[in-house]
């Protein structure tokens, strides 16, 4: 016979509830288990998984104020070339509101001639092969004026090593790009 006691403790009543379950075992075996749950031990949990909450969101807070408050386009990006989030930054940089950004893909906003290279780079990040990348590219904004910027991608990989998203960080660099063409020139 298999004996299981459950008691359910607490400082201010002695035995809140007590259960009891006999389960028949073969032959003639007898096995008894019991087990004490302490319900002041588990308002301290509670209290802790509290401040670790509170903690969670805070870090949340501050995390959200560095994305939307950088000084280069930030945003993620699904395996399917999908923009998860963009910043404020992003969003101005390419001409487009952040609901117009969302339900584009990036490959949607890269310059035909570099298409090739960019999705090289998330072959390259979905495969594991590298997990950060940096390269120059152009995008073709909204309005259809062609800027140039440095991209930097980081891969953010499950427990398990699959792909989950790419951090992107887009930096303008136009005005670069056209100084030393005017420095070419001259």
């Amino acid at each position: 016979m298999l004996q299981l006691a459950f008691n359910y403790v607490s400082a201010v009543h002695p035995v809140l509830q007590s259960a009891c379950y006999a389960v028949p075992l073969p032959m003639s075996q007898s096995l008894t288990c019991g087990l004490e749950l302490n319900l002041d031990d588990h308002r301290k949990t509670k209290d802790q998984l509290i401040a670790e909450l509170q903690a969670l969101r805070q870090s949340e807070r501050k995390f959200r104020r560095f994305f939307d408050h950088s000084l280069v386009g930030v945003g993620a990006t699904s395996a399917d070339r999908r923009w998860l989030d963009v910043n404020d930054t992003l969003c101005q940089m390419l001409g487009y509101t952040r609901e117009e950004l969302l339900n584009l893909t990036w490959s949607e906003l890269t310059h035909p001639d570099d298409l090739d290279r960019s999705s090289d780079s998330l072959r390259q990040l979905l495969s594991g092969e590298t997990q950060t990348f940096s390269f120059e590219k152009r995008y073709v904004r909204k309005d259809g004026q062609i800027i140039t910027a440095l991209v930097q991608l980081h891969g953010v990989y499950s427990l398990a090593g699959g792909f989950e998203y790419a951090v992107v960080n887009v930096q303008d660099i136009s005005a670069r790009h056209q100084a030393e063409r005017a420095l070419r020139d001259s």
